[in-house]
Formats: structure tokens, C-alpha cells, sequence
């Protein structure tokens, strides 16, 4: 079975990146992602153990591996990571992209950003929110 490829989408606002990297996931428009995620996650008083990119991707039928350990930067081959780094344009802001190891041969970063982005040269710091093991293959849907 042929595994799926992710595209790359741009985040349309200064702060859903978040939403471009779940949207690149899903293969959903990221105008749906904001509509569906987004407003409720950026809500202050939203309860996050119920609604987080997680929760979110199981309500899409997604089986993502946690990541228990804030220590471990550990991104695993076979998968996509959602990564928390550094905003590289607004300082002290965090900043979600995608990590693609599918194939360890053709790793690449998917920064949704629209101004300086990060690639595999200059991605230092992170860490792994949860991994995908076998995205696009009907086991991980």
C-alpha cells in the first residue's frame, strides 16, 4: 500500500499554525481546521485535557503516539512528528511544524509559517508532541 504525502500548507494567520500542521495531517482545508479547532484551543479557559491537537486528530479517527516525556526529542523513523519549537518570528512564542521521517532517506521539515521557517539545518531545539506511525496507511486511520 502506497503511503500518503504530505503537502504543505501555509498557516493564513499569525497564530494557527497549529491548525496548518493538523490540516496538513488530515488533508483537510485549514479553513475547517480553525473552524472545528482552532477558536475553542486558543480559548483561555478551555479545558486541554479535552481538546488539544490529540484529541483533536482521534476525533479524525487518527491513532497519534504520545509523547510522555518533555526531555526526549527523540523523532521516530516511519512517522510525522508535530513539533513545538522556538517562533522564529515572534520572540518568546512557541511555533508547531511537522517533522516528516516517513522515509529516513528524504526526512523533511513542514513549517507552515509565511516568514522565516525552519529546515533541517537550522531546526535545533524542539520537542515532540506526538508521532504518527504509518501515516496515510489505513492502520493509523
Amino acid at each position: 500500500m502506497e503511503q500518503t504525502v504530505i503537502e504543505l500548507i501555509k498557516q493564513p494567520t499569525w497564530n494557527t499554525c497549529t491548525s496548518a500542521c493538523l490540516a496538513m495531517i488530515t488533508g483537510l482545508p485549514v479553513s475547517q481546521v480553525i473552524d472545528e479547532f482552532h477558536e475553542t484551543f486558543m480559548d483561555k479557559d478551555v479545558d486541554l485535557c479535552k481538546h488539544n491537537p490529540i484529541t483533536y486528530l482521534c476525533g479524525k479517527g487518527y491513532k497519534p503516539i504520545i509523547n510522555c516525556n518533555p526531555y526526549d526529542s527523540q523523532i521516530l523513523g516511519g512517522c510525522i512528528a508535530l513539533l513545538t519549537v522556538p517562533s522564529l518570528n515572534l520572540e518568546g512564542k512557541s511555533h508547531s511544524i511537522l517533522y516528516d521521517n516517513i522515509d529516513p532517506d528524504n526526512r523533511r521539515i513542514l513549517d507552515p509559517s509565511n516568514k522565516l521557517t525552519y529546515n533541517l539545518e537550522t531546526l535545533d531545539s524542539w520537542t515532540v508532541d506526538f508521532s504518527l506511525i504509518g501515516y496515510g496507511l489505513e492502520s493509523n486511520k
